[in-house]
């Protein structure tokens, strides 16, 4: 099963799903317009380079809420804060269902059917609900990190060097938004390694620090590093206890060290966390990899990365909706062919782990005590045993 796979479905059914889509995208995009936070965060850091203060500080005098990525991220979103805030959401919200259609049409053309997308996207409902509510970025990073996997296939699409180039820059941007999710990396190792690769990442990183730089310049290249990894390891400093360790953050690192009793403010405890999952997991993917199509395995990969961050919140797992909906629709290739039932039961409570079982909805069907375990992660964990 591969993108040269087109089945249909009917041309009723076909009218339903696309109708499906248009009514959750309005829904979604107003959610962003109306809401939002996190992104007020990402264009008040865009204002400050606009204005030339320094963009790591925090917003509304909210020590939590402060801009959390790498300095070279920065002029992503200055255009925005050239606009009003309300407006900037407008046009935010766009990029979002922009991205989202993106990832759809790219699972799409890896064979899965328009039914299993339709269904895959519903059962990642209450996923998509927290991601546009805040403004987030998981579902843009999806979109920017996915067609890398296609280019050890040999496709590089009729842009020839930079076909290959392009996508390796904007999985490298992508990824470092959230610097553990470079772990997926590793499903590319050859990519990532190439001297012209690099050369690339390096160049674009650069162009973007120095035009930062200018913007502050009476902020030291020190100080503006200081800066980033103080915002970025403010979660436990900064968060409350109930955020960081709470049933809100659904990573295994999480899961760990709320195990342990581990408080949030030691740092050092998540990153042993983060180091012990990410081993073990990768230790397992790699292995399984080497048998799955290249695509496959790129999915998994940042499905991997997805669960391993100490701070997985519920939108972050937007990144892992490709392998869910490739491992359901193997699945039902796997019953009708062989008649195999596990596989299908395994993705169906994946999917209800991962977009349906939340105490913040009606319905949700579980306490936030149970939250605690991360059923999300333990999802995840299930799409990556089915994935063949």
């Amino acid at each position: 099963m591969g993108k040269g796979s087109h089945l249909r479905v009917g041309r009723g059914p076909h009218y339903l799903i696309l109708a499906l889509f248009f009514l959750a995208f309005i829904k979604l995009g107003r959610d962003t317009c109306e809401g939002g936070l996190d992104f007020e965060v990402l264009w008040h850091a865009g204002r400050s380079l606009v204005e030339g203060a320094n963009p790591y500080g925090a917003y509304l005098g909210r020590p939590g809420l402060v801009f959390k990525y790498p300095p070279w991220l920065l002029p992503i979103f200055m255009p925005f804060a050239w606009a009003p805030v309300s407006a900037a959401k407008t046009l935010w919200a766009g990029c979002e269902l922009l991205a989202l259609a993106g990832v759809l049409r790219w699972v799409r053309q890896e064979g899965v059917r328009w039914s299993v997308l339709a269904a895959v996207f519903v059962g990642f409902w209450g996923v998509w609900i927290s991601h546009f509510q805040m403004g987030q970025i998981a579902i843009v990073v999806t979109a920017a990190v996915l067609p890398l996997a296609r280019i050890q296939e040999g496709d590089s699409g009729r842009h020839g060097q930079a076909g290959r180039i392009f996508p390796v820059i904007l999985a490298f941007w992508g990824l470092s938004s959230k610097v553990f999710w470079l772990l997926a990396g590793l499903g590319r190792p050859s990519l990532f390694a190439r001297a012209a690769s690099l050369f690339w990442i390096l160049l674009t990183t650069s162009i973007s620090l120095w035009f930062v730089h200018v913007r502050i310049s009476w902020v030291s290249w020190e100080a503006l590093f200081l800066s980033w990894l103080r915002s970025a390891g403010s979660g436990g400093v900064a968060l409350e206890e109930s955020a960081v360790r709470g049933w809100g953050n659904q990573g295994l690192p999480a899961l760990i060290l709320r195990l342990l009793g581990v408080p949030a403010s030691n740092v050092v405890g998540d990153w042993i966390a983060f180091l012990f999952c990410a081993f073990f997991l990768s230790v397992y993917w790699w292995n399984k990899s080497k048998r799955l199509p290249a695509t496959v395995a790129w999915m998994g990969w940042i499905a991997v990365a997805t669960i391993c961050h100490p701070l997985a919140w519920f939108h972050s797992f937007a990144l892992c909706f490709p392998i869910a909906a490739w491992s359901l629709e193997s699945s039902l290739r796997e019953l009708t062919q062989s008649h195999r039932r596990g596989p299908l039961v395994l993705s169906l409570v994946a999917l209800i782990l991962i977009g349906g079982v939340s105490p913040r909805f009606p319905g949700g069907g579980i306490s936030q005590s149970g939250m605690l375990l991360s059923p999300k992660s333990i999802g995840v964990l299930l799409l990556l045993i089915v994935a063949k």
